[in-house]
């Protein structure tokens, strides 16, 4: 048992990350914001945010099945699901790079 998820699917889950323009930022869904990944002091980009709407467009946009919501996914991540701010596991459409 490696301790990182329970039954309910609650624990450690691995944010999927977007590389852009030489930064790596974790996608969190739950809190709509990227970070960026080697900066220690938090550097969030809100979802909705100017430089936050940039980096939307190179990502897959997905509806929740349980609330509706909008989850973001990373193009050509090689993830298979992102969980939405809701707790609900949203499967991302298998595509290649050349369709997205």
């Amino acid at each position: 048992m490696s301790g990182t998820s329970d039954e309910n699917g609650a624990g450690a889950r691995r944010l999927p990350t977007l590389h852009r323009e030489a930064v790596d930022y974790f996608v969190d869904n739950r809190l709509q914001e990227f970070r960026d990944v080697s900066c220690a002091c938090l550097t969030c980009i809100d979802f909705r945010s100017p430089a936050g709407r940039e980096l939307l467009r190179v990502c897959v946009l997905v509806d929740c099945p349980n609330c509706g919501n909008i989850v973001v996914f990373p193009r050509g991540a090689g993830y298979g699901e992102a969980t939405c701010r809701c707790g609900e596991r949203a499967l991302v459409p298998a595509t290649s790079e050349e369709e997205l």
